[in-house]
Formats: structure tokens, sequence, C-alpha cells
């Protein structure tokens, strides 16, 4: 019989530690940073230009490159 076996693990714990990483970002930091911006913005009043952005002003010159 032909027995399976793993040469070399490396590929394998890299892709558990990327995985690891991606759920300990996910669950941890976005939650953790997204909190208090929410919240420090709702108590300033300026939750909703964070949320829909800033009004353009039409006095603004914008600037185009012409081709």
């Amino acid at each position: 019989m032909m027995s399976l076996k793993i040469q070399n693990s490396l590929p394998y714990d890299i892709l558990f530690s990327q995985l690891f990483c991606t759920i300990y970002l996910s669950l941890c930091k976005v939650p953790s940073t997204l909190g208090p911006i929410i919240f420090i913005s709702w108590m300033r009043k300026e939750l909703a230009e964070l949320w829909e952005g800033s009004p353009s002003n039409i006095n603004e010159k914008t600037h185009f490159t012409e081709v």
C-alpha cells in the first residue's frame, strides 16, 4: 500500500497562518477600528457626512488633463 506522507509542511503552515490572520482581522481589528470611529462621529453629529461624503463645492476648480 502507498502511504501519503507530507514531505514539507511549510505550505500548510503558511496557509494556516494566513487563514488565522484573516479571521483575526475580520473579527477583531475591523470592529475595534470602525466602532470608535462611528461612535465619535455620531457624538459629533458628523456620521451622515462620514457615511455619504462631504458635499462638493460648486466654486471649487477641477483640473482635467487633456490628451
